[in-house]
């Protein structure tokens, strides 16, 4: 069974720069059981909100520039937000792609919570996930991630935003990654959860609520050729144990702060 819909903004009607939000039920094929969400973004933003429900609600709305139809008596102008988006459920999939990368998409959807999620975007965007228990995979490269009372790993990675998660569950150790470039990590984990946290930052303070054991490593030195060029890279992360540790956490900015700290559930 599969269900496909699409949705094209302004290509036919005026419409203003800001368009007005549009509405999409989306039914899953099997309604109660754990699927999966790929959200694929050029600009804009994603917000979902995890709830007790069967099926998927998003609101969509665009903005964009106004275009010209340049005609015999000279240019046209036609304000709208034209874009197109496809929105396709497959056994339990659900996949989001846009198009015209020169307008900005914002999703708020309002999504069952046994979830797998798989989210990107690449300009002018937030990534928000608020509840829900799975997994995360998230990519932003010039935006912040920003993960809320979440069960279940989570893997983010930004170049030029912060990222924050709040982790109040795991019902299976496994590892995870918080990586940005550019951008402060602060990470929150169930007071009980054991984990090797592997910390590359180049502050001079790291923050931890949690009571920790340094795990002597010695400098990893990698050794490769590149354009003819001999590379040396020297990897000399700390590894700190809470809860006498377990599964690996990677906490990794090179220009910003790294805190842990214990959610409050």
């Amino acid at each position: 069974m599969k269900s496909l819909y699409t949705i094209i903004f302004g290509l036919v009607t005026s419409m203003s720069v800001a368009a007005e939000p549009q509405t999409v039920n989306v039914p899953l094929t099997n309604p109660g059981q754990p699927y999966e969400l790929e959200i694929d973004l050029v600009r804009g933003e994603i917000h979902l909100i995890a709830e007790d429900r069967e099926d998927l609600l998003f609101e969509i709305s665009s903005e964009g520039t106004s275009r010209r139809i340049m005609t015999p008596n000279g240019p046209r102008e036609i304000p709208g937000a034209s874009l197109e988006l496809e929105i396709e459920e497959r056994n339990n999939h659900v996949s989001v792609d846009s198009g015209w990368p020169q307008n900005s998409v914002n999703i708020t959807a309002r999504i069952p919570r046994r979830v797998k999620l798989e989210l990107e975007t690449v300009h002018e965007g937030v990534i928000v996930v608020d509840g829900g228990e799975g997994s995360i995979e998230a990519s932003n490269v010039h935006g912040p991630i920003r993960v809320i009372d979440f069960s279940g790993p989570v893997i983010a990675e930004s170049i030029h935003g912060d990222i924050s998660a709040t982790i109040v569950r795991m019902p299976e150790p496994r590892d995870m990654s918080f990586k940005s470039m550019h951008g402060n990590i602060e990470v929150s984990l169930p007071a009980d959860y054991a984990s090797d946290l592997h910390i590359i930052s180049a502050g001079d303070e790291i923050y931890s609520d949690f009571e920790i054991e340094i795990v002597p490593v010695e400098p990893k030195v990698v050794r490769r050729e590149n354009g003819g060029r001999f590379v040396v890279e020297m990897d000399q992360r700390i590894v700190a144990a809470i809860n006498g540790g377990g599964p690996a956490t990677l906490l990794e900015t090179r220009y910003g702060d790294v805190r842990v700290l214990k959610s409050s559930r």
